[in-house]
């Protein structure tokens, strides 16, 4: 989320000052720190992950159960990165109405998804489902935003 929040203020003051080089760098840049961060953070949760899940509980089929998930769990730390840092360039770029529909539109591509996953496997469709709700959002996220820029940078 930190990267979101650096995207907000970096995209914001850029639409601002109406320079678009600076948002182009700022939107790129973020993203690119962001799957940095997320890479870094999905390997240290699938590297530290048995560990922590013992030190959360001795119950042994738990442990069992939760290391059956462990890789999709730890997998959100990445497929997440781009639909967060696009909420935060979007919302420095003031584009409220483009955050609610792509969410709007994502959550229905996750309900359909949800649905025919997790009947085909079971919780790890719901776990995949998860990863098609980050991706597609963060997708519509940047989509967006690319067709907007005329919007907010207008051809003097």
């Amino acid at each position: 989320d930190g990267q979101a929040q650096a995207a907000e203020v970096i995209c914001g003051r850029a639409v601002g000052a109406g320079y678009r080089p600076a948002f182009v760098r700022g939107w790129h840049l973020s993203a690119l720190w962001g799957l940095g961060v997320g890479l870094a953070l999905f390997l240290f949760w699938l590297s530290a992950g048995p560990a922590l899940i013992d030190l959360i509980t001795t119950s042994q089929p738990v442990r069992d159960f939760s290391r059956n998930y462990l890789f999709l769990a730890a997998l959100t730390a990445f497929t997440g990165v781009l639909a967060f840092v696009m909420d935060g360039v979007m919302s420095g770029a003031t584009l409220s109405r483009l955050i609610r529909n792509g969410m709007v539109a994502s959550f229905l591509i996750y309900m359909a998804a949800s649905y025919g996953l997790e009947h085909l496997f079971g919780l790890s469709g719901l776990w995949l489902s998860l990863h098609v709700f980050f991706l597609v959002r963060g997708a519509i996220f940047w989509l967006g935003v690319k067709r907007h820029m005329p919007c907010l940078f207008p051809a003097p």
